[in-house]
């Protein structure tokens, strides 16, 4: 038996909030282990903290456990094995020393990130709020080059996104990782391929050492190809590949997408929760949610499960009128009041360059822009996705998206990170950076007209805080904000025109007393009004 740490042997230590890591060599000589195999350790804190962590298997005979801890001081840790009789991994005991972390990096300064207290929004340990702004990288981490990754994340970290949401096992039509490795074999008995997972192991330390969130695609279930895990394999081999995932990235800043694209209804509603139950049956140690398809409505099936953290949702890619209705008009905009309270995030709005499924068109800047800022206004703020077309599959340029033929050419991923609409995002974050935006709620009643009551697209939407103290409201392009100023509440302060393209902010002369005002936009483009009372 011997054990290695992530730190050397003369100073076995991690800082708060960062990763701690031992590996331990089974006295049992196997060429793959059995899934009833499994490995835990039970810490104890400095201060009394007890925590669990589950270990993981990774090739030949070599096990590993992580473990994030979250207050400084000694913590030591006693291991159990479920094949204590013969492993050798059972009653192992450590100790290792936890720092304060002194550096600027929000997820390890603040902590971990999970639902707040109030159920609307996100925060970290801490207490400070999380604004959940994620980019869309489906493939990213299993065929970008070390040095191509960190491109991608220090562009998306300087534009302020807050997460990454990609697939943790192969994706769809992928045939292999960049290696020529898939995450497993087999379907009866899977046998999962460590050296697959080492890869990825390498992306998300990246991810979290950048400040960013990693939002993790458990199991895809679209009907599409056989590669999707959560259609191909049997329950119980779709809830072993959960349960590795959990357990090699439980450690990490992760909120879990558990399955994306599944039937979320009916018999499938109790399907996923049978798997949910068995993946989290002993707790977690951060959010999860569903990732269901273009306007599925998920929550009604699962509104009474406790692992159920997130209403995650997707408004998808298209542009008739019913989609340009179903955010700002249908479930999102009223299944918010249900209890219990969770954040409401449209984890897939249309992407950036993505051909429209009925116009045939490609999104524009502005076309996100509109979505993204529906989906947060229409309920409580908490957070969004974007995507930008050539990004999310890793593409090289030469062709349409593997699977996706109908989504249209792409460009190549390091040309599509600069699409304008991933600026807008920054400019986005920065305007929530300067309000208290987890205090937002939707307002509709202090608009005087709505005009898309005609027109979908120019469907108008608002927030107000619970104090009254600041309302947003948002006007997409070539549309117009009448706004009613009601008596009984306190004089407007001030109001700024913002223009989500740029970010730039117009004062306007502050509307006086009551009735209705008519916001003086300049033009056709997208805007924001933001009053201050």
């Amino acid at each position: 038996m011997r054990q290695e740490s992530v730190t050397t042997e003369s100073d076995p230590t991690v800082h708060a909030w960062g990763r701690w890591e031992g590996a331990y060599v089974s006295a049992v000589d196997r060429a793959r282990p059995t899934q009833a195999v499994e490995l835990w350790a039970d810490f104890a804190g400095p201060t009394g903290e007890r925590r669990r962590a589950r270990g993981f298997w990774d090739g030949d005979r070599t096990w590993r456990l992580r473990f994030s801890p979250d207050v400084p001081g000694t913590w030591t840790y006693r291991t159990t094995c479920s094949d204590s009789s013969d492993s050798g991994l059972h009653g192992q005991t450590g100790s290792f020393t936890c720092t304060p972390y002194e550096g600027g990096n929000p997820l390890y300064r603040h902590g971990a990130v999970n639902v707040a207290t109030e159920g609307r929004y996100f925060e970290h340990a801490d207490g400070t709020p999380f604004f959940f702004l994620a980019d869309t990288c489906w493939n990213g981490p299993h065929l970008a080059e070390p040095e191509d990754w960190v491109r991608y994340l220090s562009d998306r970290a300087a534009k302020r996104f807050s997460a990454v949401i990609f697939t943790a096992p192969h994706f769809r039509g992928l045939a292999a990782d960049a290696d020529g490795r898939t995450a497993y074999s087999g379907r009866e008995q899977i046998e999962i391929d460590p050296v697959f997972f080492r890869r990825l192991d390498r992306t998300v330390d990246a991810m979290n050492d950048r400040g960013l969130l990693a939002v993790p695609l458990l199991l895809h279930a679209g009907k599409d190809t056989e590669r999707n895990a959560g259609h191909h394999l049997p329950q119980d081999q779709a809830i072993a590949l959960a349960r590795y995932v959990v357990a090699r990235y439980d450690a990490h800043h992760v909120l879990w997408n558990l399955v994306a694209e599944a039937e979320f209804h009916g018999w499938g509603a109790r399907y996923w929760q049978q798997v949910a139950r068995a993946v989290f049956a002993n707790g977690r140690n951060h959010p999860v949610t569903l990732h269901p398809y273009g306007m599925d409505w998920a929550l009604y099936s699962f509104l009474d499960e406790p692992w159920m953290d997130v209403v995650g949702y997707q408004s998808a890619h298209g542009d008739n009128e019913a989609y340009l209705r179903w955010i700002p008009q249908g479930p999102p905009s009223w299944s918010w009041v249900l209890h219990p309270p969770r954040p409401f995030v449209n984890l897939e709005p249309p992407y950036e360059g993505h051909l429209a499924y009925h116009s045939g068109t490609p999104f524009d800047a502005a076309t996100v822009r509109r979505h993204t800022y529906w989906s947060l206004l229409s309920s409580p703020v908490a957070g969004v996705g974007y995507g930008g077309h050539g990004v999310w599959g890793w593409d090289d340029g030469t062709g349409t998206p593997f699977a996706h033929e109908s989504t249209g050419k792409s460009a190549a991923w390091h040309e599509a990170i600069h699409l304008p609409g991933s600026t807008s995002m920054r400019h986005l974050a920065e305007l929530m950076a300067s309000l208290p935006w987890w205090q937002l709620r939707p307002a509709p009643e202090i608009l005087a007209a709505q005009p898309g009551l005609e027109d979908a697209r120019l469907t108008v939407v608002a927030s107000r805080s619970e104090d009254g103290s600041i309302s947003i409201v948002y006007a997409p392009r070539g549309s117009r904000a009448t706004l009613r100023l009601g008596v009984d509440e306190s004089p407007v302060r001030s109001a700024t025109l913002i223009d989500p393209a740029s970010g730039d902010r117009t004062p306007l002369d502050a509307p006086a007393g009551g009735g209705e005002w008519a916001v003086p936009l300049p033009n056709g483009e997208d805007w924001l009004v933001l009053l201050e009372r």
